[in-house]
Protein backbone atom coordinates (compact mmCIF):
# COMPACT_ATOMS: atom_id res chain seq x y z
CA UNK A 1 0.00 0.00 0.00
CA UNK A 2 2.90 2.57 0.83
CA UNK A 3 4.51 1.78 -2.33
CA UNK A 4 1.93 2.47 -4.57
CA UNK A 5 0.94 5.63 -2.72
CA UNK A 6 4.08 6.98 -2.80
CA UNK A 7 4.19 6.05 -6.15
CA UNK A 8 1.59 8.31 -7.36
CA UNK A 9 2.54 11.28 -4.48
CA UNK A 10 5.60 11.60 -7.06
CA UNK A 11 4.06 11.26 -10.34
CA UNK A 12 2.35 14.26 -9.10
CA UNK A 13 5.35 15.87 -8.22
CA UNK A 14 6.36 15.79 -10.97
CA UNK A 15 3.82 17.09 -13.21
CA UNK A 16 4.41 20.23 -10.93
CA UNK A 17 7.79 20.92 -11.22
CA UNK A 18 6.90 20.47 -15.33
CA UNK A 19 4.57 23.18 -15.31
CA UNK A 20 5.27 27.01 -14.98
CA UNK A 21 2.84 27.89 -12.46
CA UNK A 22 4.42 31.81 -12.03
CA UNK A 23 3.24 34.26 -13.74
CA UNK A 24 0.56 33.02 -15.64
CA UNK A 25 -1.26 31.87 -12.66
CA UNK A 26 -3.39 34.29 -10.72
CA UNK A 27 -4.98 32.01 -8.24
CA UNK A 28 -6.96 33.70 -5.95
CA UNK A 29 -5.66 37.55 -4.73
CA UNK A 30 -1.88 35.51 -5.23
CA UNK A 31 -2.94 32.18 -3.50
CA UNK A 32 -2.41 29.10 -5.10
CA UNK A 33 -2.54 26.19 -2.94
CA UNK A 34 -5.86 24.78 -0.77
CA UNK A 35 -5.43 22.18 1.61
CA UNK A 36 -9.28 21.20 2.68
CA UNK A 37 -10.62 18.55 4.76
CA UNK A 38 -13.15 16.16 2.76
CA UNK A 39 -16.08 14.01 3.47
CA UNK A 40 -18.40 12.05 1.35
CA UNK A 41 -21.39 10.21 2.11
CA UNK A 42 -22.73 7.44 -0.25
CA UNK A 43 -25.63 5.21 0.74
CA UNK A 44 -27.55 1.78 -1.82
CA UNK A 45 -31.39 1.34 -1.62
CA UNK A 46 -30.62 -2.07 -2.76
CA UNK A 47 -28.50 -5.35 -2.43
CA UNK A 48 -26.21 -3.69 0.20
CA UNK A 49 -28.77 -1.53 1.61
CA UNK A 50 -26.26 0.45 4.03
CA UNK A 51 -24.37 3.73 4.06
CA UNK A 52 -20.84 4.63 3.98
CA UNK A 53 -19.12 7.90 5.41
CA UNK A 54 -15.57 8.26 4.08
CA UNK A 55 -13.66 11.26 5.60
CA UNK A 56 -9.73 13.09 4.65
CA UNK A 57 -8.15 15.51 3.18
CA UNK A 58 -6.99 17.13 -0.19
CA UNK A 59 -4.64 19.47 -1.41
CA UNK A 60 -5.02 21.37 -4.62
CA UNK A 61 -2.07 23.63 -6.75
CA UNK A 62 -3.52 26.34 -8.72
CA UNK A 63 -1.74 25.86 -12.49
CA UNK A 64 -3.47 28.67 -14.15
CA UNK A 65 -7.09 30.20 -14.36
CA UNK A 66 -8.94 27.23 -15.05
CA UNK A 67 -6.78 24.01 -14.58
CA UNK A 68 -5.79 22.83 -10.89
CA UNK A 69 -3.86 19.95 -9.84
CA UNK A 70 -4.11 17.77 -6.30
CA UNK A 71 -3.52 15.06 -4.23
CA UNK A 72 -6.45 13.46 -2.20
CA UNK A 73 -7.24 10.69 0.42
CA UNK A 74 -10.58 9.01 1.82
CA UNK A 75 -10.36 6.29 4.96
CA UNK A 76 -13.93 4.18 5.83
CA UNK A 77 -14.23 1.97 8.28
CA UNK A 78 -17.58 -0.25 7.93
CA UNK A 79 -18.59 -3.73 8.98
CA UNK A 80 -19.01 -6.25 5.98
CA UNK A 81 -21.78 -8.26 6.10
CA UNK A 82 -22.43 -9.27 2.75
CA UNK A 83 -21.09 -12.60 2.52
CA UNK A 84 -22.09 -14.02 6.08
CA UNK A 85 -23.26 -17.63 5.36
CA UNK A 86 -23.64 -20.96 7.70
CA UNK A 87 -22.56 -24.60 7.41
CA UNK A 88 -23.32 -27.88 9.38
CA UNK A 89 -20.76 -26.27 11.50
CA UNK A 90 -20.39 -23.08 12.18
CA UNK A 91 -21.79 -19.32 11.08
CA UNK A 92 -18.87 -17.39 8.89
CA UNK A 93 -19.87 -13.88 10.10
CA UNK A 94 -18.96 -10.34 8.97
CA UNK A 95 -15.97 -8.12 9.42
CA UNK A 96 -14.91 -5.26 9.97
CA UNK A 97 -13.54 -3.58 6.84
CA UNK A 98 -11.13 -0.54 6.53
CA UNK A 99 -10.56 1.13 3.44
CA UNK A 100 -8.27 3.65 2.50
CA UNK A 101 -8.15 5.14 -0.48
CA UNK A 102 -5.09 7.52 -2.67
CA UNK A 103 -6.25 10.17 -5.38
CA UNK A 104 -4.67 11.83 -7.86
CA UNK A 105 -7.01 14.97 -9.04
CA UNK A 106 -7.67 17.41 -12.16
CA UNK A 107 -9.50 20.25 -11.66
CA UNK A 108 -11.30 21.87 -13.95
CA UNK A 109 -12.77 25.34 -13.64
CA UNK A 110 -16.10 26.18 -15.67
CA UNK A 111 -16.92 29.59 -14.15
CA UNK A 112 -14.61 32.15 -12.24
CA UNK A 113 -11.03 31.79 -11.62
CA UNK A 114 -9.52 28.92 -10.21
CA UNK A 115 -9.97 27.91 -7.10
CA UNK A 116 -13.01 29.63 -7.44
CA UNK A 117 -16.47 28.62 -8.58
CA UNK A 118 -17.92 25.73 -10.28
CA UNK A 119 -15.37 23.22 -11.42
CA UNK A 120 -15.01 19.15 -12.10
CA UNK A 121 -13.03 17.26 -10.32
CA UNK A 122 -11.24 14.31 -11.84
CA UNK A 123 -10.04 11.74 -9.86
CA UNK A 124 -7.47 8.34 -10.38
CA UNK A 125 -7.32 6.46 -7.39
CA UNK A 126 -5.96 3.55 -5.73
CA UNK A 127 -8.02 1.71 -2.86
CA UNK A 128 -6.19 -0.22 -0.30
CA UNK A 129 -8.83 -2.86 1.74
CA UNK A 130 -8.32 -4.78 4.99
CA UNK A 131 -9.15 -6.64 7.81
CA UNK A 132 -7.96 -7.92 11.13
CA UNK A 133 -10.92 -10.52 11.45
CA UNK A 134 -9.55 -13.57 10.11
CA UNK A 135 -7.35 -16.57 11.22
CA UNK A 136 -4.70 -17.40 8.56
CA UNK A 137 -6.84 -20.31 7.71
CA UNK A 138 -8.52 -17.26 6.27
CA UNK A 139 -11.81 -18.15 8.56
CA UNK A 140 -13.48 -15.12 10.03
CA UNK A 141 -12.43 -14.93 13.76
CA UNK A 142 -15.92 -14.17 14.92
CA UNK A 143 -17.33 -17.44 13.44
CA UNK A 144 -17.89 -19.53 17.12
CA UNK A 145 -14.16 -21.46 16.10
CA UNK A 146 -12.37 -22.27 18.76
CA UNK A 147 -8.85 -20.38 17.76
CA UNK A 148 -6.66 -23.33 19.95
CA UNK A 149 -8.32 -26.04 18.03
CA UNK A 150 -5.77 -25.67 15.60
CA UNK A 151 -2.12 -24.48 14.25
CA UNK A 152 -3.71 -22.31 11.72
CA UNK A 153 -6.32 -20.59 14.52
CA UNK A 154 -3.67 -17.80 14.73
CA UNK A 155 -4.61 -14.69 13.97
CA UNK A 156 -4.19 -13.13 10.54
CA UNK A 157 -5.22 -10.11 7.99
CA UNK A 158 -6.49 -10.12 5.07
CA UNK A 159 -5.76 -7.61 2.14
CA UNK A 160 -6.59 -6.37 -1.34
CA UNK A 161 -6.57 -3.54 -3.58
CA UNK A 162 -8.87 -1.77 -5.95
CA UNK A 163 -8.49 0.77 -8.50
CA UNK A 164 -11.04 3.34 -9.84
CA UNK A 165 -11.67 6.96 -11.62
CA UNK A 166 -14.51 9.53 -10.11
CA UNK A 167 -15.97 12.73 -11.35
CA UNK A 168 -17.24 15.56 -8.73
CA UNK A 169 -19.38 17.89 -9.85
CA UNK A 170 -18.47 21.08 -6.98
CA UNK A 171 -19.16 24.34 -6.47
CA UNK A 172 -16.56 26.57 -4.34
CA UNK A 173 -16.84 29.37 -2.66
CA UNK A 174 -14.25 31.52 -0.35
CA UNK A 175 -14.70 33.34 2.79
CA UNK A 176 -13.07 35.90 4.10
CA UNK A 177 -10.17 35.62 1.58
CA UNK A 178 -8.76 32.42 3.33
CA UNK A 179 -11.64 30.40 3.96
CA UNK A 180 -12.37 28.13 1.35
CA UNK A 181 -15.76 25.48 1.37
CA UNK A 182 -16.77 22.92 -1.54
CA UNK A 183 -19.62 20.88 -2.08
CA UNK A 184 -21.30 19.00 -4.81
CA UNK A 185 -21.86 15.36 -5.55
CA UNK A 186 -19.47 12.54 -7.31
CA UNK A 187 -19.91 9.91 -9.22
CA UNK A 188 -17.64 6.63 -8.88
CA UNK A 189 -16.61 3.46 -10.45
CA UNK A 190 -14.53 0.75 -9.47
CA UNK A 191 -12.38 -1.65 -11.59
CA UNK A 192 -13.31 -4.27 -9.26
CA UNK A 193 -17.23 -4.26 -9.06
CA UNK A 194 -20.49 -6.99 -9.16
CA UNK A 195 -19.84 -7.41 -13.02
CA UNK A 196 -16.07 -7.50 -13.01
CA UNK A 197 -16.15 -9.82 -9.65
CA UNK A 198 -18.42 -12.39 -11.65
CA UNK A 199 -16.19 -12.79 -14.99
CA UNK A 200 -13.05 -12.88 -12.99
CA UNK A 201 -14.06 -15.40 -9.93
CA UNK A 202 -15.37 -18.51 -10.78
CA UNK A 203 -18.88 -19.45 -8.73
CA UNK A 204 -17.39 -22.83 -7.83
CA UNK A 205 -14.91 -21.83 -5.42
CA UNK A 206 -17.57 -18.90 -4.12
CA UNK A 207 -17.67 -20.09 -1.08
CA UNK A 208 -14.22 -20.34 -0.38
CA UNK A 209 -13.42 -17.74 2.77
CA UNK A 210 -10.50 -15.79 0.98
CA UNK A 211 -13.32 -15.28 -1.87
CA UNK A 212 -15.77 -14.44 0.27
CA UNK A 213 -13.39 -11.30 1.17
CA UNK A 214 -12.38 -10.51 -2.22
CA UNK A 215 -16.37 -10.58 -3.19
CA UNK A 216 -17.18 -8.30 -0.32
CA UNK A 217 -14.70 -5.54 -0.77
CA UNK A 218 -15.50 -5.21 -4.57
CA UNK A 219 -19.48 -4.78 -3.58
CA UNK A 220 -18.05 -2.15 -0.35
CA UNK A 221 -15.78 -0.58 -3.02
CA UNK A 222 -18.38 -0.13 -5.85
CA UNK A 223 -21.67 0.76 -3.96
CA UNK A 224 -19.44 3.33 -2.08
CA UNK A 225 -17.86 4.87 -4.43
CA UNK A 226 -20.97 5.12 -7.50
CA UNK A 227 -22.59 8.01 -5.91
CA UNK A 228 -21.84 10.42 -3.32
CA UNK A 229 -22.72 13.41 -1.40
CA UNK A 230 -19.35 15.68 -0.91
CA UNK A 231 -18.28 18.73 1.39
CA UNK A 232 -14.68 20.26 1.55
CA UNK A 233 -13.89 22.93 3.80
CA UNK A 234 -10.24 23.90 3.94
CA UNK A 235 -8.08 27.18 3.78
CA UNK A 236 -6.43 29.06 0.51
CA UNK A 237 -2.78 29.73 1.37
Amino acid sequence: MRTRAFTLVLFGIYVLSTINISAQNPGYMGKHIVISGEGSFSGSAFIMKKTWLKYGANAEFVLNKKISFGFGYLYNSTYSDYKERSDDYFTYSGFNLQTHTFGIDFYVYSSGIAPLGDFIRFRLFYMQNHSNDFYDNKTPINSGIDPYSAPSYSESELSNSNYGVSIFFGRKRIFYNVLSVAYGFKLGLTTSNPVTYSITYDDIFGYGNENSFSKSTSYENFFSTLVSLNVNIGFVL
